[in-house]
Parts: C-alpha cells; sequence; structure tokens
C-alpha cells in the first residue's frame, strides 16, 4: 500500500493492513491517504451466517474488521469492494451485504449510498455519467422496496434495474 501511494496512485485496492505477519494499522499511511484525498476500497460484506472461510481471514478477522472502521472514521475517501465470486462466503451478489457492513462499521446511511455511487463513479474516472442523477448522465437506477437513508438493509430489496434507461430486472 506504501508504494502504491508513493507512486502517485489515485486508488488502493485492498486497503486491509492485512499482511503474511498479521494485521496492524499504521495510522503514518492512512494520515496520507487522507491528506491526498487518494481513494481506498474496503473489501467488505460476506453472505449472512457464513464465516470468512480462508483460515488467514478468520484468524485475524476481527482485527480486520477494527482497522475498516478506523478506515472509515479517518476520513478517507472509501469505496467499497467485496470480492464477489471468490468463496462460498463471497458469492456474486454479495455488494448490498458489504454496503450494510460499512453502516455496521460506523459509516453513516448517506455516506455508504455516496461512497458505492458518487465517489466510486469518481474513483475510476466516470463522474458525471455514472453514479448520480444528472441530466446527460446514464440514467442507470436502482429502484428498491424503502428508503436505505431510513434503514441500510433496504438496499438488499431490489425492485427493478434500470441501465441506460432501459429496464433490466
Amino acid at each position: 500500500m506504501a508504494d502504491s501511494l508513493d507512486a502517485g496512485f489515485d486508488t488502493i485496492e485492498h486497503f486491509s493492513f492485512f499482511t503474511s505477519e498479521g494485521v496492524g494499522l499504521r495510522q503514518e499511511l492512512l494520515d496520507e491517504v487522507v491528506r491526498r484525498g487518494t481513494f481506498v476500497s474496503l473489501t467488505v460484506g460476506m453472505r449472512p451466517g457464513k464465516a470468512p472461510t480462508p483460515p488467514a481471514v478468520v484468524a485475524r478477522f476481527a482485527a480486520l474488521m477494527d482497522i475498516v472502521a478506523k478506515v472509515i472514521a479517518s476520513g478517507a475517501r472509501v469505496v467499497p469492494g467485496t470480492d464477489s465470486g471468490i468463496s462460498p462466503g463471497k458469492p456474486h451478489g454479495v455488494y448490498p451485504y458489504g454496503l450494510m457492513q460499512l453502516a455496521e462499521l460506523g459509516m453513516p446511511n448517506r455516506q455508504v449510498l455516496r461512497c458505492a455511487t458518487t465517489e466510486a463513479a469518481k474513483a475510476v474516472g466516470r463522474a458525471g455519467r455514472k453514479g448520480a442523477l444528472l441530466p446527460c448522465a446514464d440514467a442507470d437506477l436502482l429502484v428498491l422496496g424503502s428508503s436505505p437513508i431510513d434503514d441500510i438493509s433496504a438496499i438488499a430489496d431490489i425492485r427493478a434495474v434500470y441501465r441506460a434507461g432501459h429496464r433490466v430486472r
């Protein structure tokens, strides 16, 4: 992560401080990420009722979640990532649970929605086209059964999906 920051990358994936020796926050690195406004992708979310399966993750899960909470509290520019599809606990479709986990770890619901939409679009150079309801934007919409601002779990109650203004689900 330090090498990525030193090289000037705009985003850092798997911002977890997870190494072969363990998990340990490097506060000076987090402070520099915040100062530079570098986007960090936090790998969160798993299917409800499933524990993380890789033994190294199981052994360090509590420490990892503590660090994710500290990254959220730091004011870093967070975007969610899930590693969907890599294991039974992280199947495709786990993304809503990642957003719920960000809220559980202290991110306000509005900020969760912002980091998954507007901030994610900025992180990948698509601001103004993706992640916002604006004139001339791509009209990608997710219709939910209730407000995720009131209850973030509403993010899993998907009623319709529109891509470029056309219903695809």
